[in-house]
């Protein structure tokens, strides 16, 4: 509401800001993604990205891209996610943007990581080190939540508990609730879920949107082993457009109903 209300009232400015108007959709976007409304936020970006093609402007085109590629940890879609991010990157690399090609690098890093391809995950983040930009929260704990990633696709699953823990610990420092509860739900998804389940459920409530509830409630399903529940949430995800994450609650929801000798269910 913010963000349309903002877009709204810079469409009547009679002088020109820093920014582009169409800087409101990508928070917009961004606040739909955080809500759990991948659907809407990427037709808004898609949407935007064609608008950059038309108006032949370099930096919508980059902006949208890259957002196309940051929920690629819900949504799932890795090589998309893994273009997107490359195309965004080239284009600040030509437009002299150091800090917004780290910014991308995040989450192609993130991409690559979870589509279990760990070293060209681990030279990313390595290219984003050695541009010597300086640390920033822009993106929250994101770059933290790219490295757990990193180490889940090189099999150390326990290290990726630790830094998972990490991130959600860094995240409620500094405000990015939404970036805390992935954090603890990342760990749910790698096994560790009755450690986290009620850290989770109790920091959902400080978070608007259906996303971190059900990520709280995907967390609670996997601790109680509960195959009904993680069916319930799987098809939550599936609404929301969280493919990824809809297809991991239904494989978790069959190993549970295997463990019962249900094959049925299971199948």
């Amino acid at each position: 509401d913010a963000a349309r209300r903002g877009y709204a009232a810079k469409c009547k400015l009679t002088v020109p800001t820093d920014w582009y108007p169409w800087m409101h959709f990508f928070y917009e976007g961004e606040a739909l993604g955080h809500a759990g409304r991948f659907v809407e936020a990427e037709k808004l970006a898609v949407r935007n990205y064609h608008a950059g093609i038309e108006n032949r402007s370099s930096e919508a085109q980059a902006m949208f891209s890259w957002q196309l590629a940051k929920s690629v940890a819900e949504v799932g879609h890795v090589e998309a996610a893994v273009r997107n991010a490359q195309k965004a990157i080239s284009i600040y690399r030509q437009l002299g943007r150091p800090q917004f090609e780290v910014f991308c690098r995040i989450y192609q890093a993130m991409a690559l990581a979870i589509g279990n391809r760990a070293g060209p995950a681990a030279t990313t983040l390595d290219a984003s080190e050695q541009l010597g930009v300086d640390r920033s929260y822009f993106m929250g704990v994101d770059l933290t939540l790219a490295r757990g990633w990193l180490a889940v696709a090189s099999g150390a699953l326990r290290a990726a508990r630790d830094v998972f823990l990490q991130a959600a610990k860094d995240g409620e420092r500094i405000g990015d609730l939404v970036g805390a509860a992935a954090a603890l739900h990342n760990a749910a998804r790698i096994g560790y879920a009755k450690c986290v389940a009620a850290q989770l459920a109790e920091l959902a409530t400080g978070v608007e949107g259906e996303l971190a509830a059900t990520r709280a409630a995907h967390a609670s399903a996997l601790a109680h082993a509960d195959p009904d529940a993680l069916e319930h949430v799987s098809a939550a995800f599936e609404a929301m457009g969280a493919s990824l994450l809809a297809a991991e609650s239904a494989a978790d929801a069959a190993v549970v109903w295997s463990r019962r000798e249900d094959r049925k269910r299971a199948a």
